[in-house]
């Protein structure tokens, strides 16, 4: 699955980063969403071969 990258907003204004592991870009905004969180950047993460396999092997 892809790897995106967030910045969003929470309920108390505060700036969170994160990453999620999820099918879609949609499903990544509907994620955090969920979490409770305002998202302002959702980017899919392109890993280089070698991240891709250490994030496989976790």
């Amino acid at each position: 699955m892809p790897l995106f990258s967030y910045i969003a907003i929470d309920k108390e204004g505060k700036q969170k980063e994160g990453t999620l592991e999820v099918g879609s870009q949609n499903e990544a905004i509907s994620r955090i969403k969920e979490m409770g969180f305002y998202p302002t950047q959702v980017a899919e993460v392109k890993d280089t071969p070698e991240e891709a396999k250490k994030r496989k092997a976790q």
